[in-house]
Formats: C-alpha cells, sequence, structure tokens
C-alpha cells in the first residue's frame, strides 16, 4: 500500500478536488481521524517551552504562511521552485518551510523562516512566545519566468548588528543558486512627550520648550534633523544627557526637548522634525504657535444722565397710571433751596387764593344781613 496517492479524491475524509493532489494515505497509520483528510507538509512552525518535565507547546502558525501568500502573491500561490504555476504545491507541503534562525533587533526577538518552494521569508515578532504574530514577508523573486531572482530559500543567518550597522539575514536559495542579503530594521515610533501625539503635531509647552519621546535606542541617537537641517549630538554629559546646539536629550527610549531660545527663532507654522539613529529613522511634526497678543479689557458701558426733562416725563407717567410704588429719590424733582424760577406763578396764585377768601367773606356777610 502506497503512502502517497495523487488522486482527486482523499483516501479518507470525503473530499474531492477540482485537480490532483498528493494525499497522505491516513489508513495506513493509527490514531489519525477517518473522517479527515490529510496532506503532507508541515505547512507551520510551532514554539515550543523547554521545562525541566520536557517541552511544553507554546504556538503554531496554522495556516498563516498560505493565507499571507495567497494575499500578496495570489497569482502564483503554492507555485513551486521551478514552476511559477498557481497551486502547483497545495497538494503536498504547499510553501513548505524549510529553515528558522530567530534574531534581536531595536530589543524585540524575531523569527525568519525560509518557505523553499513558492519563496521568501516569513518574519515573526515572537518576544512574547505565547502571543507571536506576523511582522513581514520578503520575497525577491520575480515570477515573469519560472527561475528568476532569489529562488528557494534554503539556509539562514541572521547577522547582529554592531555599534554603527544595521542586522543581516542572508538566505543561501538552493534554485536559483544567488545569496540574498536583507536589511533588518524595525521602525521607530513616536511614543508621545507634552503636548506631541504618535506622527502628530506637538506644540510648545508654557514655558516655551518641546519635549518629545521615541522608542529608539538611546546608545544609538545621534542627533536631530530640523526640516533638512542637521543638528548633531554636539555634547555629553556626566548624567548620562546628551546635547546638541537646539536641543537636550535623555534616555527613557529617547526623550528629545527642543529649547525655547530656538523655538523663539522660527516663524508660526509646522515642522518636520527627525530623529536619528545609527540604525535608523523616524519623523514626527511639531507646531510653533504666533506669540499670544495681549487682551485689552472691555470698554466699560456709558452712561447718559437723565435730564429734567426726562425726570418730568417719567412722573408724569407714574402719575396716569396711578401707581403706589415710591418713586425712587434718583428720579425725583427735589426743589432746591433758593431756586425762584417759579415766583412770579406762586405769586399769581397766593393772589387770587386771597381774592377767592375775600369773596367769600363778603357773600356771608350778605346773607346774615338779609337774614336779619
Amino acid at each position: 500500500m502506497k503512502v502517497e496517492i495523487k488522486s482527486k479524491t482523499a483516501s479518507t475524509g470525503n473530499v474531492t478536488l477540482d485537480a490532483k493532489v498528493v494525499w497522505f494515505n491516513a489508513k495506513m497509520w493509527d490514531g489519525l481521524d477517518s473522517e479527515k483528510a490529510y496532506v503532507f507538509g508541515g505547512r507551520s512552525f510551532s514554539i515550543y517551552e523547554a521545562t525541566d518535565n520536557g517541552l511544553t507547546f507554546v504556538y503554531d502558525s496554522g495556516s498563516g504562511f498560505e493565507e499571507i501568500t495567497a494575499e500578496k502573491l495570489p497569482d502564483y500561490f503554492n507555485a513551486s521552485n521551478d514552476k511559477n504555476s498557481v497551486d502547483n504545491r497545495s497538494g503536498k507541503k504547499g510553501p513548505e518551510p524549510e529553515s528558522v534562525v530567530t534574531g534581536v533587533i531595536n530589543k524585540k526577538t524575531y523569527a525568519f523562516i525560509a518557505l523553499e518552494r513558492i519563496g521568501g521569508i516569513m518574519v515573526y515578532d515572537i518576544t512574547d512566545p505565547a502571543n507571536a504574530h506576523f511582522a513581514n514577508y520578503i520575497n525577491s523573486r520575480e515570477f515573469d519566468e519560472a527561475i528568476k531572482g532569489d529562488v528557494s530559500p534554503e539556509g539562514l543567518c541572521f547577522i547582529p548588528c554592531s555599534k554603527n550597522r544595521k542586522s543581516l539575514l542572508l538566505a543561501a536559495c538552493e534554485v536559483s543558486g544567488t545569496l540574498a542579503a536583507c536589511e533588518c530594521r524595525v521602525p521607530y515610533t513616536v511614543t508621545g512627550g507634552e503636548n506631541a501625539g504618535e506622527n502628530g503635531v506637538g506644540t510648545q509647552s508654557n514655558d516655551g520648550t518641546l519635549t518629545i519621546t521615541t522608542d529608539g535606542d538611546f546608545d544609538k541617537f545621534t542627533g536631530i534633523k530640523v526640516g533638512e537641517k542637521w543638528f548633531p549630538v554636539t555634547k555629553k554629559n556626566a548624567d548620562g544627557t546628551v546635547e546638541g546646539e537646539i536641543f537636550t536629550a535623555k534616555s527613557g527610549s529617547t526623550i528629545v526637548t527642543l529649547k525655547a531660545d530656538y523655538l523663539k527663532t522660527l516663524p508660526a507654522e509646522t515642522y518636520t522634525l527627525t530623529f536619528v539613529y545609527t540604525d535608523g529613522e523616524i519623523s514626527t511634526n511639531f507646531a510653533v504657535q504666533a506669540p499670544a497678543k495681549p487682551t485689552e479689557p472691555p470698554a466699560k458701558p456709558t452712561e447718559t444722565p437723565n435730564t429734567p426733562a426726562d425726570n418730568q416725563a417719567e412722573a408724569t407717567q407714574e402719575e396716569k397710571a396711578g401707581s403706589t410704588t415710591p418713586t425712587s429719590t434718583a428720579n425725583a424733582i427735589i426743589p432746591k433751596t433758593g431756586d425762584d424760577s417759579n415766583i412770579l406763578l406762586w405769586g399769581v396764585l397766593l393772589f387770587a387764593s386771597f381774592a377767592g377768601m375775600l369773596g367769600m367773606g363778603v357773600i356771608i356777610k350778605k346773607k346774615n344781613h338779609i337774614d336779619e
């Protein structure tokens, strides 16, 4: 009985495909589920923890390799290393992970897995092994011919960076007979700072300085650029901080503070700030604010004093309305001592009153005389 069966229909699992594939003959082995179909090849990578009691399973990438290559190279999915037709290896080993190495870049640990058939190298972040995840897929094969470019990586070698060099990954490619060299670098990110967001726009603090933090390796920090102008580190202090013409910097990843005196020289607009390291760069933006104009106190409202005519009109309206509300002394007309502007009118009224009283006296006396 054959271990391999090339057919459209699997020997177990009742699975039939449109084209022939190479099935694993599950009937030859004990312990396999007869309800499932099996094909050859480990199509993933697994992580185990070594303990005093043996190996403990931690993580497996599952169908991730084929899902990623199907998305990125749909026209050459599961192509072989000497044929570039789609699905050529789907029935037997798929992308065929061949070898794996690990390396540390920017304080993170990565696994590099060579895919022998479709080609390329899968990169997974395994810093936290239980939560390993896809980081990148590198493939320098050229698919316009069956064998062109870097085809069928077989052996890998990770070369960690020295003080002033980037890390390298070397891949020996079996079918093409080439050696591929990949430069490995994890992009740094802006992680915060006073009034600064990730790749957003930072603004000055109250003291006129501007502080921004990145997750870059402080030991590899060489300076900053504002726009295209370069400002290198010019001084290293005993406390571990460093200085440049327009900035100070300290560790905690990398914390850079632009000096207030420098920011005062810049017109009010948005600028690009680039942090420069021996193994990479990261850029963000910051805004210089225009000086605030001094605010003037609000003008007091002008009060127009009431004229005597206005006061007289108010008093007349109150009399017509029959108001019983006492009139405010602020609006009442208060005669002034020594005011003789209406003395003639007062004289006429007194004379009329005297004449009336005299007339009534005469009438009463005459009436009394008649009654007698």
